[in-house]
């Protein structure tokens, strides 16, 4: 079983794009993004702050050195001027870095930091940035 009921992870989730003010026709467009994100809700390995929508995500391989983080806060919200200081340099097929740029805003953090990320942290960041692209 997970850290909570699959119902109490969808209602999370409900309540989080119901924050962001995504419409129905967006949530069908991107169900499966949504699912994934009901997944690591349901695992426990997303938590949504109630008041703030805030998503907080534990690292499984915390990164160690100059720049040392065990956790990423991913904002429910982001803005097209900060996308678009974060893809300077990005190219339009670059779909890595276009992630990373997205990773990056979402979370705060600088690229080279998600750049760092273990494999299965980097798939946790591509499920949120995924859903805002």
């Amino acid at each position: 079983m997970g850290a909570v009921s699959r119902d109490i992870a969808e209602k999370e989730i409900a309540a989080w794009l119901d924050f962001k003010n995504v419409k129905e026709k967006r949530r069908d467009e991107k169900k499966e993004a949504i699912n994934e994100l009901t997944d690591a809700v349901e695992e426990g390995a997303f938590v949504i702050e109630a008041d703030s929508k805030v998503i907080k995500y534990k690292l499984l391989f915390p990164i160690k050195g100059d720049v040392s983080t065990t956790e990423l806060l991913f904002s429910p919200r982001i803005s097209a001027a900060q996308i678009q200081a974060a893809m300077s340099g990005v190219k339009s097929d670059d779909i890595y870095g276009m992630i990373t740029a997205y990773g990056s805003v979402l979370t705060g953090q600088p690229k080279n930091v998600i750049k760092a990320l273990d494999t299965e942290d980097y798939n946790m960041v591509k499920k949120v940035a995924i859903f805002f692209m």
